[in-house]
């Protein structure tokens, strides 16, 4: 079978038109092709307008252009070893792919020391009932569709927001998109675009009384003036509880499985994970510890295909990231990336 380079750089068009040119020079170690300058440049003008790229002038643009490039060519270079069966999962252009990973991190958004953690949240130790060996609540109809939260750091927001709508669903049997931005501009223990974990979000809808739908308090991407009206609430809870014991994909897996979505955090480091577009992301340097997590997703499911098990990891970053929006991150591999560190979910009323 003939692989090209362009198979998996496709969003909305083709980007790269150049299939393999075998070469030993122009391409990171062991890559058995050269991408060349056109090649680039083609893919950039499509870049552009698939995702709206604007700057501001001509010394912006050939800075960004320059950081696409390396991008791109880690890209190619991936998706080879991904092709050659090197890796469990290939990598895409996205709308990341003209940023350094620094300016990534700055709009991760997850900032919860780890005393607060444990302090505000009820302990949830899973029991020894059984589960099926596959879960995806979203055929079950405990997901709303994805969203994106763009150039701010909600993504604790986003998780813990998740998790409510599921279990809403569960108890009320209504699927309600409920407002991140009401927690943005209303929880004075998180940060708002600069970080916050779940567990405190959890606190603060506690001490409300609830949380309005996203559509009378919608979504901004920048911090707001608090103006909850205690007459919208639309979804409201009992209290926070945290899986435990931490660090366990045992215990994620009984609480997924018997539960439902289940609010976490996990570890972007500098391993382009956020030009992840399908597979089973699979990174043994990622860290796992507590002050290693720093991106808050939502775990709605879990599987095995082709040998390797995985969550089913919703994030915020729009459906054009990944697969639809969402990740299969491994499971049963030393808790990686930290999946199973800082589980937790709410108890409705």
């Amino acid at each position: 079978m003939t692989v090209t380079v362009i198979f998996l750089l496709t969003v909305c068009c083709a980007f790269i038109s150049a299939a393999y040119r075998p070469s030993s020079e122009g391409g990171p170690p062991d890559a058995p092709y050269k991408l060349y300058y056109a090649d680039y440049n083609k893919t950039w003008e499509n870049y552009k307008i698939t995702f709206d790229k604007k700057y501001k002038d001509e010394a912006e643009e050939r800075e960004r252009f320059a950081i696409f490039m390396e991008n791109v060519n880690y890209v190619e270079y991936h998706n080879w070893k991904y092709h050659n069966n090197r890796s469990s999962y290939y990598m895409g252009i996205n709308q990341f792919t003209d940023l350094r990973y620094q300016e990534i991190r700055e709009t991760i958004g997850r900032r919860t020391k780890r005393d607060r953690f444990r302090y505000y949240c009820n302990e949830y130790t899973p029991d020894t009932r059984q589960v099926p060996a596959y879960v995806d609540w979203r055929e079950k109809g405990y997901v709303t569709p994805v969203k994106n939260q763009g150039k701010c750091g909600s993504c604790w927001a986003f998780s813990a927001i998740g998790a409510l709508e599921g279990q809403w669903f569960a108890n009320r049997g209504r699927l309600i998109s409920l407002s991140e931005q009401q927690l943005i501009d209303c929880s004075k223990e998180d940060n708002g675009c600069a970080g916050g974990g779940a567990n405190t979000a959890y606190e603060y809808i506690l001490q409300a009384g609830g949380v309005d739908t996203d559509a009378n308090y919608p979504y901004q991407a920048k911090n707001g003036t608090c103006h909850f009206d205690e007459c919208e609430i639309s979804a409201s809870i009992l209290t926070c509880t945290a899986v435990v014991p931490e660090e366990s994909e045992e215990a994620l897996k009984i609480a997924v499985g018997n539960i439902g979505p289940i609010a976490t955090t996990l570890t972007v480091a500098e391993s382009k994970f956020e030009h992840y577009k399908g597979g089973v992301y699979d990174n043994p340097s990622c860290g796992s510890g507590y002050d290693d997590v720093n991106h808050g997703v939502l775990v709605v499911g879990y599987g095995s295909q082709g040998g390797h098990d995985y969550w089913i990891v919703k994030n915020s970053w729009g459906a054009s990231w990944g697969e639809d929006g969402y990740a299969k991150m491994s499971r049963n591999k030393g808790n990686q990336c930290g999946i199973a560190t800082t589980a937790v979910f709410p108890l409705v009323r």
